[in-house]
């Protein structure tokens, strides 16, 4: 089966305006810029004395551990050339 060609758009497609286009500029009046209040410097808060820490009672056993034995069988990794890449 092939393509069939589409027939022609009438009317102008919805990103295109039909109006012509608007080329007088606006007046852009700008604000007067005026500097920030100055800031107050924050002081220190008084120190406090603090509770020496706690350890923590031991913990039990891990709630899940593997079944299987451990795998000490090495895999053969096949390694390609490595090249420095270029500027």
């Amino acid at each position: 089966m092939r393509p069939v060609a589409q027939r022609e758009q009438v009317p102008p497609p919805q990103s295109t305006s039909p109006s012509p286009p608007f080329l007088i500029p606006s007046v852009q009046l700008g604000a007067l810029q005026v500097p920030p209040a100055p800031q107050t410097a924050l002081t220190q808060s008084v120190a406090e004395t603090q509770v020496l820490p706690v350890p923590h009672r031991p913990q039990g056993p891990p709630q899940s551990t593997s079944d299987s034995p451990p795998f000490f069988t090495p895999s053969e990794q096949l390694a390609a050339v490595q090249t420095p890449d270029e500027q």
